[in-house]
């Protein structure tokens, strides 16, 4: 289940374009190379849940929890962090993957 959500994270992060443009340096799962460049993310899937819904067993919803770090130029000054930050939420915030 852990390798479909990093690729559903993953696959959402290469279909969105402004996503892509703006964290330039890339997008990967657990840890970046050490040569990647500046801007770049790193997510992490920090827990699972599965919840029983009516109907048994068989019926049932995963919550995945999934830590993003996003990594700028130091001389950055955090203006251009928001604006990943900003992007970050609008693609990955309470989708399903």
């Amino acid at each position: 289940m852990i390798d479909k959500i990093a690729q559903g994270v993953m696959q959402k992060y290469n279909s969105d374009a402004t996503f892509g443009s703006i964290l330039s340096g890339g997008m990967f799962f657990q840890r970046a190379p050490q040569d990647v460049s500046f801007p770049y993310g790193v997510f992490f899937i920090t827990g699972i849940e599965r919840e029983e819904i009516m109907g048994g067993a068989t019926n049932a919803l995963f919550d995945v929890s999934i830590q993003f770090s996003v990594f700028t130029d130091a001389t950055d000054g955090g203006s251009y962090l928001a604006v990943l930050m900003s992007r970050l939420d609008s693609v990955f915030d309470w989708v399903v993957l």
